[in-house]
């Protein structure tokens, strides 16, 4: 997790739920949580949404019928997560004509959509519904462009450019003609011989991409400065 958090989006989970009792997964889940604190890994940022903005999405309310659900209207998801995910093994068709998604065990079968079991329909809603133009633009905008400018970084070539406070009047001429593309008996800037016209190219090339860079990183920290301003439920 540690090494992708700053590529995808992640979204914690706890596999096969129905191993576990209630106790037992709420210790799972705050074990979870203090990791990814100590470990400063980076999560998907639910912000201060709830799950009544998420399930209405999907013409659900969990306070219209509390037994069916662990939680209220007013929980905000990231209380949730990490979500408790049980996989199915079987599909059935209900008296209604509706699809459940159940897991077979010997003893009976539960339904992977029941709420009091499994977040998984929180997770479906949140994945597929509210949240999912949300995690498009942050994979684009955000993990995508940090990326890509610590790539472009990588490859940077660093001249050593002279200070031009302690250069003569004719080393700065030198320097000047040089960025003007005017010519000179001798260009050279650091370890390139500037009147080489490869050499040229590629300080040209160079101080283009910095400069490219230089744009990227102005773009990211403005979309950082714009998903970590107030609340969409502020805004």
């Amino acid at each position: 997790m540690k090494t992708i958090c700053d590529k995808v989006n992640l979204i914690p989970i706890i596999p096969k739920a129905d191993g576990l009792t209630e106790a037992e997964l709420a210790l799972h889940k705050d074990i979870v949580r203090q990791e990814i604190l100590q470990n400063d890994i980076h999560v998907f940022d639910f912000k201060s949404d709830n799950l009544g903005e998420t399930l209405a999405l999907y013409d659900m309310d969990v306070d219209s019928n509390p037994g069916k659900s662990k939680y209220s209207r007013d929980t905000k998801i990231k209380d949730i997560s990490p979500f408790a995910i049980i996989c199915s093994n079987a599909i059935r068709t209900t008296a209604e004509n509706s699809v459940e998604h159940i897991r077979e065990y010997e003893w009976g079968s539960l339904i992977v959509e029941d709420q009091t079991t499994s977040d998984f329909i929180y997770l479906k809603a949140i994945l597929l519904g509210s949240h999912l133009q949300e995690l498009k633009d942050v994979t684009n905008n955000v993990l995508y462009e940090n990326y890509r400018a610590d790539i472009l970084t990588e490859k940077k070539i660093h001249c050593d450019i002279p200070n031009y406070s302690y250069m003569d009047e004719g080393s700065r001429e030198s320097i000047s003609n040089v960025s003007t593309g005017r010519s000179s008996s001798s260009r050279t800037l650091g370890n390139l011989d500037l009147n080489d016209e490869n050499a040229y190219k590629i300080y040209k090339e160079i101080d283009e991409k910095n400069k490219i860079i230089e744009d990227y990183q102005k773009k990211i920290d403005s979309l950082e400065r714009m998903l970590t301003g107030p609340d969409k439920s502020k805004a």
